[in-house]
């Protein structure tokens, strides 16, 4: 079974999105994680380019079923690119997210998932806040 194919996903806050686990270097400590992944798929083993492929989005979806899905249906020119940020307490972290799309010569194909953990209550910038706000830097 294939994960939803859905954009943009949140776990920010979100009840019924958390797990407890035990923390890898004490494990009298139990941490609270987001649930980011899926059980094992495809028997533990790599998938095959045709399975990842089923997988990778286009930035334009199918004009026929209106998927984003679409393998090698999807042009090189629009297939989009993933970026993963694991982010601890780096205040940094917004610039590097807002440089890869002010970077990118087609943001619309960028995805970015950030592991973004921060202490609000001392004064951390969350990765997902703009550095300016929408509404006064609208590109």
């Amino acid at each position: 079974t294939k994960p939803e194919h859905k954009w943009p996903v949140s776990i920010n806050d979100e009840d019924g999105k958390f797990e407890d686990i035990k923390h890898p270097g004490d494990e009298s400590v139990t941490l609270a994680v987001p649930r980011f992944w899926s059980p094992p798929i495809h028997n533990n083993k790599l998938m095959t380019r045709d399975q990842a492929m089923s997988i990778g989005s286009c930035a334009t979806p199918d004009p026929q079923t209106g998927s984003l899905a679409r393998g090698d249906r999807c042009p090189p020119s629009e297939r989009t690119v993933f970026v993963a940020i694991a982010s601890y307490r780096d205040w940094q972290c917004r610039y590097t997210v807002e440089s890869i799309f002010s970077r990118a010569k087609n943001p619309n194909r960028v995805r970015v998932a950030v592991v973004d953990q921060i202490a609000v209550e001392e004064g951390d910038f969350q990765c997902e806040v703009p550095i300016k706000p929408c509404s006064e830097d609208p590109d």
